[in-house]
């Protein structure tokens, strides 16, 4: 049985190439998860993504994480588009987290911008619960400051 499920997993990735979607989004109550499973993230897939996001924002999402273990080759697209989309979820109280980035250089890169990144994707998941602790504490202090 466990070998069927693992065959489907191969299965719906290879059609998510074969159709040309490359993303295949995953919403969940705290965050959306956007699976990269293109290797070349082209000017073409990173507008993709940037509309994704922002037809996701448009329905009520603000905690973003992208997996791209799958990437191994990024443009500078790629970079601008996730300054762009950070800048924007940061003023809307949101995050992105970028999961399990491949290759020293697109880490390198990730770095130098400050971006939020994580080796798992159980680790983007907790790091998305964490701030959103932390907000909901953060909350709780201002309305018992607000209180006295």
């Amino acid at each position: 049985m466990e070998n069927y499920f693992i065959n489907c997993e191969r299965i719906r990735i290879i059609a998510l190439k074969i159709f040309n979607m490359g993303i295949e989004v995953k919403k969940e109550e705290q965050y959306t998860l956007l699976n990269v499973y293109t290797t070349v993230l082209t000017t073409e897939d990173c507008e993709k993504l940037k509309n994704t996001i922002a037809t996701e924002m448009e329905s009520g999402a603000k905690n973003f994480i992208i997996e791209i273990k799958n990437v191994e080759d990024v443009g500078s697209d790629f970079y601008v588009t996730l300054d762009t989309v950070t800048h924007i979820l940061q003023k809307e109280d949101g995050i992105l987290v970028i999961c399990e980035p491949q290759g020293q250089e697109i880490i390198a890169a990730l770095e130098k911008r400050g971006m939020i990144i994580t080796h798992s994707f159980d680790e983007a998941v907790d790091y998305v619960f964490m701030v959103e602790i932390e907000k909901q504490l953060d909350a709780e202090d201002d309305e018992e400051i607000n209180d006295l």
